[in-house]
């Protein structure tokens, strides 16, 4: 097999950190737009509050805290997660 040469590899690096700042806000929205229509039946505060504590904390041990993909997976993310979890509380 062939090896991939620097460049290629720099390529596959920038596009492999890019996939959690796209996917996990991605991801995460799919649960937080039924919720926000108050659709909230069996959604799972614990997992969303695990989830959104697991992205927080991951932010946080994070050495890049400034880099939009870090922002974008981890901060944006937990935001996200603890929106779906009070949204679910407030819910009559």
């Amino acid at each position: 097999m062939k090896k991939l040469s620097r460049s290629n590899r720099q390529v596959i690096y920038a596009i492999a950190g890019w996939l959690p700042a796209i996917i996990f806000p991605t991801a995460t929205l799919f649960q937080l737009i039924p919720v926000l229509q108050g659709k909230t039946e069996g959604v799972s505060m614990v997992a969303w509050t695990m989830f959104g504590l697991a992205n927080l904390g991951a932010y946080l041990f994070s050495t890049q805290k400034l880099t939009l993909q870090i922002v974008l997976a981890f901060l944006l993310s937990s935001l996200m997660d603890f929106a779906i979890v009070l949204l679910c509380l407030l819910k009559p």
